[in-house]
């Protein structure tokens, strides 16, 4: 059975609680492993920028990214009151994880700035509701990589990883400029001991000689028309 505390804590994850006191700013920490299993599997090249980067919990893993954030306290990474709604900047990517109740307009504004793709971590409920509906018929994500895990966002008046399992479904949602088709969707399960990488370098996905099928645009078929993309595709034919 949990204890009160426990269960309150619950309640100011989710927002069931009608007087709780969620983190101020809606700020809650990425914890590690998500971006970990995010470099796993995509590639960012290029200038990027993290726009809610917080304490840079999932900026300090990517080599020379620009890092902003509205807050202007000691704990912030980076730029320090920088508004991304009101800011624009032209880069190649965009990688963050923004205030849920702002994460539609975060999502408007990172395609509006960011050249190639986003990579937005959010709860899984992004899919939901009408409003957001308008911007995935626009902007079709081209994958969605589903946490298995239940992760919890850390609070900052914790900062510390050893945070009990959440009780939310998070995803990382890809998008690519150009891409005009269905989502692939598939699950990460995370390692009980997070593997050791270099945090600084980028992995880049090895070279596959597999044709592709599919006829739009896509940043992993090269010029000889083979695919690179090193997970399954519905649109790759070996």
């Amino acid at each position: 059975m949990l204890d009160k505390s426990r269960m309150k804590d619950m309640q100011r994850q989710t927002g069931y609680s009608r007087d709780a006191v969620r983190s101020p700013e809606d700020y809650y920490i990425t914890p590690p492993i998500a971006t970990i299993e995010l470099l796993k599997r995509e590639r960012f090249e290029g200038v990027g920028w993290e726009p809610a980067s917080g304490n840079g919990a999932i900026a300090k893993f990517f080599k020379d990214m620009m890092a902003s954030d509205i807050r202007t306290d000691d704990d912030v990474y980076g730029e320090k009151g920088i508004d991304f709604l009101k800011e624009y900047r032209e880069v190649d990517y965009i990688v963050t994880n923004p205030p849920f109740k702002l994460a539609l307009s975060f999502m408007w504004h990172s395609m509006e700035c960011a050249r190639k793709k986003v990579a937005l971590f959010a709860r899984l409920l992004l899919l939901e509701s009408k409003s957001r509906l308008k911007f995935f018929r626009k902007y079709p994500p081209i994958r969605i990589w589903v946490f298995s895990d239940r992760l919890s966002c850390i609070r900052p008046e914790n900062k510390t990883t050893d945070a009990p399992t959440g009780i939310m479904c998070f995803a990382w949602f890809i998008w690519e400029k150009g891409f005009d088709g269905k989502p692939i969707l598939d699950w990460i399960l995370t390692d009980a001991t997070p593997p050791k990488i270099n945090f600084t370098v980028t992995t880049q996905p090895a070279t596959t000689k597999s044709t592709c099928n599919y006829s739009g645009n896509c940043s992993y078929k090269n010029s000889e028309g083979n695919c690179t993309y090193t997970h399954d595709c519905k649109e790759k034919r070996k």
